[in-house]
């Protein structure tokens, strides 16, 4: 039956006109798959915070990976550093299954964990959090980062809560991407209290579904900021492409990471030190490597 409406649906993607209600009725056949439900990914929640614990104050959804067992050092790091910076981590803890093993070391300052199965990526895991806890919509300051990339570095993540704070932006991005489309890379976004309370912010995370990295890249991570502004709200990123600087490619995070540092951002994407997609010169890697030492030393850096 699924298959038939997804069918019936792909030929109004020719007409402009058509392209609203396609996305209304893609949203209600995915909400009718109860497969894609981030809901029915097996997941268990070790430790809850209180509603108390959560309201108004600054909460940072945390997804890292634990596929061997045990969360990565630089991920814990960033959760010790979100904490020092006034964040209170939940933290989203990815497992291949819930019948294996698994050491939660690091996590003891953490306001809630929860751990689930591997399905629906980063997305799949915020948005379930946000369902199973609705109290975290009463936060002062709700961010949803990920260990993808290594940060906030050390001593740095108050002083980026500031600089949140005093944009006058409802959705604050780190660093903005054209790549496909303007938006903000996923890997670490703030919400202030107005896109919190916002239709437009229920509906998004309401229609978010189990899908595979590419597929939730195209229908979640770079439609949230056209979204957002759409229903009125007012979105802005720290860093994002210089006219008078010009990019090697439009993923500045992983093809400009020196100039990002230069420019005051606390993040390093873990993937420029494990295999380097964007060609990034080594001498450079190298260079970065050399200052942030202190935030890299489990990372081996060739």
């Amino acid at each position: 039956m699924l298959n038939l409406i997804r069918r019936l649906l792909r030929p109004l993607n020719r007409f402009p006109t058509a392209v609203i209600q396609v996305r209304r009725y893609a949203a209600l056949v995915s909400r009718l798959d109860p497969q894609r439900s981030v809901l029915r990914t097996p997941s268990v929640t070790v430790c809850r915070p209180s509603d108390a614990t959560l309201r108004n104050a600054a909460v940072c959804l945390y997804v890292c990976t634990a596929l061997e067992g045990i969360v990565r050092p630089h991920a814990r790091r960033a959760i010790a550093n979100w904490t020092e910076g006034g964040f209170s981590v939940f933290a989203l803890v990815v497992v291949d299954s819930l019948d294996s093993p698994l050491d939660l070391e690091g996590l003891g300052t953490c306001a809630g964990v929860m751990v689930r199965e591997n399905a629906g990526v980063d997305f799949g895991a915020w948005a379930a959090a946000l369902r199973r806890c609705p109290a975290l919509l009463n936060s002062g300051l709700l961010v949803i980062a990920n260990d993808s990339v290594i940060g906030p570095f050390s001593g740095y993540a108050m002083k980026l809560r500031r600089q949140v704070e005093e944009t006058g932006a409802d959705v604050v991005g780190i660093v903005e991407s054209h790549e496909i489309r303007r938006h903000f890379q996923s890997w670490c976004v703030f919400f202030k209290p107005r896109a919190l309370r916002s239709p437009a912010f229920h509906r998004f995370w309401q229609g978010v579904t189990n899908l595979d990295r590419q597929a939730a890249i195209g229908r979640f991570e770079t439609t949230l900021v056209a979204r957002m502004e759409g229903s009125g709200l007012v979105c802005r990123a720290l860093y994002g492409p210089d006219p008078n600087r010009p990019s090697r490619t439009d993923n500045l995070a992983m093809s400009e990471p020196a100039r990002l540092i230069q420019d005051g951002c606390c993040f390093i994407k873990l993937k420029l030190f494990r295999g380097n997609p964007d060609q990034v010169p080594e001498r450079e890697l190298q260079g970065l490597a050399s200052i942030l030492w202190h935030e890299l030393d489990e990372i081996d850096v060739k």
